[in-house]
């Protein structure tokens, strides 16, 4: 988004809304000004296939509704291109999307004409046609593996990731992203996407789609916070709330291993202070590894399951669920901070990641307010809570 765009963010935003071109193979297949959308939705969430497009076109004359896959809306390879415009004429392309469904609802006028009324001719009455699109990751995840195959000689994650999207799509990298190299002895059995996830896992790193097509690589290290979610007559805060679940609280870590006369080894590493400590009121909840062709010693195991433990710590995160002013650049994977209104004073700022994004909009009502998931480290949170407990 341009500095201008980024600066009416906050401000009035009654002319906001959004606008849809079906292309096929390269070329303009529906309407030059737009496909007519009735309502839409744009969700999206931190998994393989991150975005998903819906929408209902409105299909006066029943010249949209799909019959043949390669028609504008059918789902044998049209794609969309999704504008998000703003006011002042400003506009953010938003990406590109695969129509992944379609399900047309029509309605006809029957008349008869002829002297005896016997000829019958069916003319539309109108109607819409509900869609749904994927990012294009989706295509990656269609595009499995034939026969297994493996890294070439001298790979490295980022090449071996281009190397496997190469006829598929192409590869951008974020700074700040580091490339290690990738053993030959690795195996892609059939799922490419499971392969590329697992590569970016090796240098710490996550992928998105990026606005032109292309599938970018990022880091997932923190980073200074891209946009300041804060309330007040100049701010974009709506409401915020936070979300904690049990599943994944773990408070032990047991590694498994073998030596080399196949004798059991096991390694253990425990919460040791805090709220979730082993022997606490959280009670016990073990997490467990197996890697028995890999550790073969118990100093081995001890390490692993400290490390384990460590990693696993580090990730906990407790989710904020935030209302706030559209902002139609955002993406899956920026960190973000949000000012958290207290009863005990000033509201508390927390940085976190954007895990999940929800718009939706009408083309009479305009865009609703945003609905963002934003993952923020469980040790911050938690001293937030001791220093709300102490003003309180």
């Amino acid at each position: 988004m341009s500095e201008e765009a980024l600066s009416i963010l906050a401000g009035s935003r009654s002319g906001d809304g959004l606008r849809a071109f079906a292309w096929y193979d390269g070329q303009l297949v529906g309407p030059e000004t737009g496909l007519p959308v009735s309502d839409w939705g744009l969700n999206y969430d931190d998994r393989q296939v991150q975005g998903q497009f819906t929408a209902s076109i409105d299909d006066p004359d029943g010249a949209l509704a799909p019959w043949a896959v390669d028609d504008p809306l059918g789902v044998g390879g049209p794609r969309l291109q999704v504008i998000y415009t703003l006011p002042l004429g400003y506009t953010v392309d938003i990406g590109w999307f695969r129509l992944a469904t379609n399900a047309p609802v029509e309605s006809w006028r029957v008349y008869r004409l002829g002297e005896h009324g016997d000829d019958l001719r069916f003319v539309s009455g109108g109607g819409r046609v509900p869609i749904t699109a994927d990012d294009l990751t989706r295509l990656v995840v269609r595009d499995r593996f034939i026969a297994p195959d493996s890294p070439r000689a001298g790979a490295t994650v980022l090449s071996e990731v281009r190397r496997l999207l190469r006829d598929i799509m192409p590869v951008s990298v974020a700074p700040g992203v580091t490339d290690a190299a990738v053993p030959r002895t690795l195996v892609y059995e059939r799922e490419r996407m499971d392969a590329v996830e697992d590569l970016l896992a090796r240098i710490d790193c996550g992928h998105r789609m990026s606005n032109d097509g292309q599938l970018e690589v990022y880091p997932l290290a923190k980073t200074d916070p891209v946009w300041q979610v804060v309330g007040g007559d100049e701010g974009v805060l709506i409401s915020v709330q936070r979300e904690q679940s049990i599943d994944g609280l773990h408070n032990g870590w047991v590694v498994e291993g073998q030596d080399e006369e196949g004798r059991q080894l096991i390694g253990r590493a425990f919460e040791e202070a805090g709220p979730l400590r082993w022997d606490g009121p959280h009670g016990h909840d073990p997490y467990f590894q197996a890697s028995t062709g890999l550790l073969k010693t118990q100093t081995a195991v001890d390490t692993a399951a400290r490390t384990l433990r460590a990693n696993q710590r580090a990730a906990r995160s407790v989710d904020l669920v935030v209302e706030c002013l559209p902002h139609p650049g955002l993406q899956i994977g920026d960190w973000v901070l949000v000012a958290n209104p207290v009863v005990a004073g000033d509201p508390v700022p927390l940085i976190g990641r954007v895990t999940a994004i929800r718009m939706r909009g009408s083309a009479g009502g305009g865009v609703s307010p945003m609905t963002i998931t934003v993952a923020c480290g469980y040790a911050e949170v938690q001293a937030v809570a001791r220093a709300v407990s102490r003003a309180a």
